[in-house]
């Protein structure tokens, strides 16, 4: 027996080695490949053997490996901390470059929360405001809570049950809040947009308000990666049709927490315009 485990620790050893030259010489990559999946499951074989987390040693975790985090308890008042809260973060790329990104962000807004393209005038105030340190949260709070978007909320509507079902299925399994389809019933679309925005938005900063910033990274990771996965023809970016949670993980450590936000706000926004 004895002599049986140590040819399969020998065995185990030499394709460890095999492996390590195969991964250092991959790319980065989100998606494992066959070979890879096919080791991973042979490792945790011989992880019974040894006693010894050899497939995540070797391996890494799996990309898969990231699951929606103990949520943290969300206080009254969480936007108290929002001033104090922005991480400082190397975007590596020119002004030009994030003037640009502003200015596509200004449009989007517009045209998932209005549904049409902002007035030249509006770009222009929005991306002043932008340059003097407001945040494009604030940005997409003044539209939602602005006069044109109170119209909107006005509209007698019969709701797709999609709406419905999808606020109900996402308040649960991303919010924690136990909400049946009926606690819609006297919302239309645009209000039950904004509720799920506004309920995300108070959650994030309840995990930044904890100090839970990682926390906060394998929420939206999950987030992303399944309406990546649910909703595959909304998404045109590269960015956000990708359905490997930990490609959203490694994006969300790396920008600020405000351009974290904005996704959230954007792809909830496409998901539930998509039902109407």
């Amino acid at each position: 027996m004895k002599f049986i485990a140590k040819t399969f620790i020998l065995i185990s050893v030499v394709v460890i080695g095999f492996t390590c030259v195969l991964i250092a010489q991959e790319r980065e990559s989100y998606e494992e490949s066959a070979f890879k999946r096919i080791l991973r499951k042979y490792l945790i074989q011989v992880e019974m053997v040894i006693h010894y987390p050899l497939a995540e040693k070797i391996l890494g975790k799996s990309p898969e490996d990231i699951r929606i985090p103990e949520l943290p308890e969300v206080v009254s008042n969480a936007k108290v901390v929002v001033e104090q809260q922005e991480k400082q973060v190397d975007l590596k790329i020119s002004e030009e470059e994030k003037e640009k990104n502003s200015y596509y962000f200004i449009h989007e807004v517009y045209l998932v929360t209005l549904k049409r393209n902002p007035r030249e005038e509006e770009v222009s105030k929005w991306m002043n405001t932008l340059g003097q340190g407001a945040t494009r949260e604030g940005i997409y709070r003044s539209i939602v809570l602005g006069t044109e978007y109170a119209e909107l909320e006005q509209f007698r509507e019969v709701m797709d049950q999609r709406v419905v079902r999808f606020a109900t299925i996402y308040t649960k399994k991303y919010l924690g809040l136990e909400l049946i389809e009926s606690s819609f019933a006297s919302f239309n679309s645009y209000s039950v947009k904004k509720y799920c925005v506004e309920k995300s938005l108070e959650l994030i900063d309840a995990f930044l308000q904890n100090k839970q910033e990682e926390q906060l990274y394998d929420w939206y990771a999950v987030f992303s990666g399944d309406v990546a996965e649910s909703f595959p023809k909304l998404w045109t970016g590269e960015n956000r049709k990708q359905i490997y949670k930990r490609a959203h993980r490694n994006w969300a450590s790396r920008v600020y927490f405000d351009w974290l936000k904005s996704e959230v706000i954007i792809k909830l926004h496409h998901v539930f315009n998509s039902m109407t």
